[in-house]
């Protein structure tokens, strides 16, 4: 990504606070917080690289029902969906998928053992057939993935709509600086009406820039979205 140019079509001054002080506390916070990156994508501490380690030994069963998408996307959604086929209709089904991810650990804060359990842990002992969800990209899946016959669901929605819908689901959790949309608009760079509620929140700058890196990440994987309808 064109981290210069990005920020050059953002304002110089967010709620008071320069581009630099912004960048500032963000670094200092994924210190704090024991992020780290992986294969070239940042992780939060509650997705621990123990989870990720652990994932490649995961047994895949050939009924397993795999459900990546990015967090906001509707997965909870299709969960329920696959569930609901998968039970004939019934809706009686074990709903504990719903607050489990393979990656993700049941820690309170960064400060705990790193050895807290696991989404993936947790799934090992589900009845087959289970629906195993997880907000990480394809690769991070149990390699065993791609030699069973289980089936991978991948989910995509409006990227500017999920923006917004996760930008209003961590915004209790964000550091008082980026509790605002201008602010959390920045820091991911380094409704009602008809296209969802994105241009509520969007200016002419901010679509612009997401716009662009939108291109360079999904040039080549075939997908596209109409951001009008």
């Amino acid at each position: 990504m064109d981290e210069p140019r990005v920020l050059a079509m953002l304002p110089d001054v967010i709620n008071g606070k320069t581009q630099a002080e912004l960048l500032k506390e963000l670094r200092e916070s994924s210190s704090q917080q024991n992020c780290y990156e992986l294969e070239g994508m940042k992780f939060s501490w509650v997705m621990p690289r123990s989870a990720f380690e652990g994932i490649k030994a995961f047994e895949v069963r050939d009924d397993d029902v795999f459900i990546p998408a990015y967090p906001k996307s509707g997965n909870h959604w299709l969960h329920e969906i696959v569930q609901y086929i998968k039970s004939e209709g019934n809706d009686n089904f074990d709903r504990s998928f719903m607050n489990t991810a393979m990656e993700v650990v049941s820690m309170k804060s960064a400060a705990e053992d790193e050895t807290a359990v696991a989404g993936y842990t947790i799934m090992e002992t589900w009845e087959s057939p289970r629906c195993i969800g997880t907000h990480c990209h394809a690769r991070f899946l149990p390699p065993k993935v791609w030699g069973s016959k289980a089936k991978v669901i991948y989910m995509a929605r409006n990227p500017k709509d999920t923006f917004v819908s996760f930008f209003n689901f961590m915004k209790e959790f964000l550091l008082p600086s980026f509790r605002n949309w201008d602010a959390f608009f920045f820091s991911l760079f380094t409704g009602t009406s008809k296209v969802g509620r994105w241009k509520n929140y969007f200016t002419v700058a901010q679509s612009d820039a997401f716009d662009m890196i939108y291109k360079e990440k999904l040039q080549g994987t075939g997908l596209d979205f109409d951001f009008e309808l």
